[in-house]
């Protein structure tokens, strides 16, 4: 049975070539999908120089269109079981071995998304260090993980936290926090505007979401899963989202495997956020791009509130 990780580039050599401080090369392929022609030709000469398996797709610009390559090359090759990467983010040695476990394993599901995802604005040597012994379920941390405050360690996508009951942001309370933030370019119009989408997503997401996250990111596919869904090309930030919903839809109907994997403490992926972000502008924070999702969300046809996927548990392995 074949796997492997397939990582999307785009941009930024340094954060391609970390993911190998993690994975090994033969078991990792390179898409890469930009409209800057120089850094293909960089990524190219970094992958051929490494003996690293890379295709060279078709890019409009946007995620989605690179995350969709993404799928389509798995699906032409003879893999079984993938694991998707943004370029910008990286894999655990945890999460390497976790991932490989599972696929050779018994009846892996078709799909893995992840719930209490961690966030870092900080990577370096130092930061590896941290993950770098939790190679298996022994030696993984499993009540408590101590991230350092240098590395800007968060949890923005979670909606409560851990046994509190959930309640929605007031929209003046919303205003005023972007209005003290953002106060010296921030209109009061802008910043009620940016609270009723804030509220609308979170609402979103208690509803639809799992364990009150408002995203889950998906990791882990099977060949049935990658042919599910797309990403949608409509949105530049927020694909990822309407991505999970699309599959959640599928699992609902029966006709995917599709379970929601707990990040905290025996984290596997870390979102990394020490590059370009494309909310922001000019150094501007700018949440305008939710009222896309919001019109997006609008249109989809989705499954019973408070349907909620079943919990993935982590098979116990150990590496020699």
């Amino acid at each position: 049975m074949s796997f492997k990780y397939y990582v999307l580039t785009s941009g930024n050599i340094r954060t391609l070539e970390r993911q190998f401080t993690t994975l090994k090369p033969n078991e990792t392929v390179v898409v890469i999908n930009t409209l800057n022609e120089e850094y293909v030709e960089m990524a190219t000469a970094f992958c051929s120089s490494n003996n690293i398996e890379y295709y060279i797709t078709e890019s409009d610009g946007t995620p989605a269109t690179g995350k969709n390559s993404v799928l389509d090359k798995f699906l032409e090759s003879d893999n079984e079981y993938m694991v998707q990467v943004d370029g910008d983010d990286i894999i655990t040695p945890y999460g390497r071995n976790l991932y490989r476990t599972v696929a050779l394993g018994d009846s892996p599901p078709d799909i893995i998304c992840l719930a209490d995802e961690l966030y870092l604005e900080v990577f370096n040597n130092s930061l590896l260090k941290l993950f770098k012994k939790q190679v298996d379920s022994k030696r993984v941390k499993r009540d408590f993980m101590f991230i350092p405050r240098k590395y800007g360690p968060r949890h923005p996508w979670k909606l409560k936290p851990t046994n509190a009951p959930f309640s929605l942001p007031t929209e003046e309370g919303l205003a005023k926090h972007y209005l003290k933030k953002c106060s010296d370019y921030l209109t009061e119009e802008r910043a009620y505007r940016w609270a009723q989408t804030t509220r609308a997503l979170a609402q979103m997401g208690a509803d639809y979401n799992d364990r009150y996250n408002s995203l889950n990111r998906v990791v882990f596919y099977s060949r049935k899963g990658a042919e599910g869904a797309r990403f949608d090309p409509i949105l530049t930030i927020g694909e990822d989202r309407m991505h999970y919903y699309k599959l959640k839809k599928l699992s609902y109907e029966g006709s995917l495997d599709m379970r929601v994997r707990k990040e905290e403490p025996a984290y596997s992926y870390l979102y990394i956020a020490d590059n370009h972000s494309t909310t922001r502008y000019k150094e501007e924070m700018d949440y305008d791009y939710q009222a896309g999702i919001v019109e997006e969300l609008n249109k989809m046809e989705m499954y019973p509130k408070g349907y909620r996927l079943k919990n993935f548990e982590d098979p116990y392995y150990e590496v020699e």
